[in-house]
């Protein structure tokens, strides 16, 4: 067998009581993640455009939920702007070693699927679970991970499209030869591209979202007989050999059963990049630890691998953010912010906060620069070194793992405590517990009566935007 057919096979056999309690719990702790940025992501310029364009081309028969919104549209248009919405903030989930983040366009796909065939918690979670192996496997399996970003192609979207499929196909009663066929005709939807850096454009939001929408339109084709490509990730125009060199194929199934690649997926506590979040772990454990003050500084040097520090470049550019987009992918305006704040969350990356200039002398302190032997340790590590000086002394900080990755996870009441500060501007405490409750207890309840807890919340909160 193929390695396809052994990854869709093992896929569309795993039973709920199957799959360990950690990676249950984790599928949910994920879920509730997921709902919380897209419900604070609704506040975002680029959400209004999102939501106009989708009201033109994709509503429908009302069948799923907009979770920022409680609206009721069509599958593909729930999909479409809740999974661009989980992406929209940065603060969305990550796999370290396949470089994706697999949560937004998995999530969104499966729940909306789910809420149409009016599936049960537990399947939801299983289609989750099952995603998250297909999306990273890809991720690992490209192997040459510099060849795929120097191409200029975003994983989360061309990998993540694959996973997105799965989740809904099993959630719509595929088999394994039905899945295995479905990614003959997911191949051809892959796409996501890296441009978006040149010019703080918003495309980076939507790839998740154009991945749960492809994904739903390739589950229908499938269950209508449509016949997709024989040999889609491995065959000489299948996926690896197209994205990639040298693709590793026995990451596609080694382990499988054994380890989940949800336990190898990590929740970002900071709203930008994940590569910049070894640096602001350094320089909060600095700041915090020797209270620095922002006006005490005369200098601030970053070592870091070679994918964090070309964030840092062109210098110019990058120390003068002109939108959110640029301020999360600087590493110098996101370690001045963190310096000033002592956090890096949504806030810290508003129109407003970009614009203050007391940030821009403090991104003019920061250098940044490639260190060769953090380079060889990545992607299995994120080594970053900060020195910052002062007028009084020179302190140094490390991190090679940022928390939140598997190495220092962010416990359930540390998630529920994000869920819990990205919401409460547009939820009363009752509706964010009732909202815990429901997701953290999924298992025992149907993708329905998630979404009715979402229609409440909506509808008592009237649509709050807060700009």
């Amino acid at each position: 067998m193929t390695q396809e057919t052994v990854l869709c096979n093992y896929c569309a056999d795993i039973e709920y009581d199957d799959i360990p309690e950690d990676v249950r719990s984790l599928a949910k702790q994920f879920i509730l993640d997921g709902l919380g940025i897209a419900i604070r992501a609704d506040t975002k310029e680029s959400s209004q455009a999102v939501k106009e364009g989708a009201d033109e081309v994709l509503s429908g028969v009302p069948e799923c939920t907009v979770w920022a919104t409680g609206e009721r549209e069509s599958a593909t248009y729930a999909a479409f702007v809740n999974a661009t919405f989980v992406h929209t903030l940065e603060l969305d989930d990550t796999h370290r070693e396949a470089v994706v983040h697999p949560g937004a366009p998995i999530i969104p796909t499966a729940f909306a699927v789910a809420e149409r065939e009016r599936a049960s918690g537990r399947d939801l979670l299983t289609a989750v679970v099952a995603g998250y192996e297909v999306t990273c496997r890809l991720g690992m399996a490209l192997n040459n991970h510099r060849v795929h970003l120097e191409r200029g192609f975003h994983g989360t979207a061309t990998c993540g499209v694959f996973g997105a499929a799965v989740a809904g196909g099993l959630l719509s009663g595929l088999d394994g030869d039905d899945l295995e066929n479905l990614l003959g005709i997911t191949l051809s939807q892959a796409s996501g591209s890296l441009q978006y850096k040149d010019n703080g454009a918003w495309t980076k939001r939507i790839h998740p979202g154009l991945a749960a929408r492809d994904a739903i339109l390739a589950i229908g084709l499938a269950k209508h007989g449509f016949r997709g490509a024989t040999e889609p990730l491995i065959g000489k125009h299948g996926f690896l050999n197209m994205f990639g060199v040298k693709a590793d194929r026995s990451r596609l199934t080694e382990g499988l059963g054994d380890d989940y690649e949800i336990r190898k997926t990590g929740i970002k506590p900071y709203a930008c990049c994940r590569y910049i979040h070894p640096a602001v772990d350094a320089t909060l454990e600095v700041i915090e630890a020797h209270d620095i003050d922002p006006d005490e500084i005369e200098s601030i040097s970053i070592s870091t691998f070679e994918s964090a520090y070309e964030l840092s470049q062109p210098r110019e550019q990058k120390i003068r953010p002109q939108n959110t987009v640029d301020a999360q992918f600087s590493p110098q305006y996101t370690i001045a912010v963190t310096v000033a704040d002592r956090q890096a969350l949504a806030a810290q990356f508003s129109h407003k906060r970009i614009e203050d200039t007391d940030l821009h002398s403090l991104m003019d302190l920061i250098s940044v620069r490639e260190d060769k032997s953090m380079t060889a340790q990545y992607p299995e590590s994120w080594p970053t070194s900060v020195e910052l000086k002062t007028n009084r002394r020179t302190i140094t900080a490390t991190c090679d793992s940022p928390s939140g990755e598997p190495e220092s996870r962010l416990s359930e009441p540390e998630i529920i405590d994000k869920f819990q500060s990205l919401t409460v501007p547009m939820m009363t405490a009752s509706d964010r517990d009732r909202f815990v409750t429901a997701v953290l207890g999924l298992e025992n309840q149907s993708v329905t009566d998630i979404a009715s807890t979402i229609k409440e919340y909506s509808r008592d909160s009237g649509g709050v935007s807060i700009g």
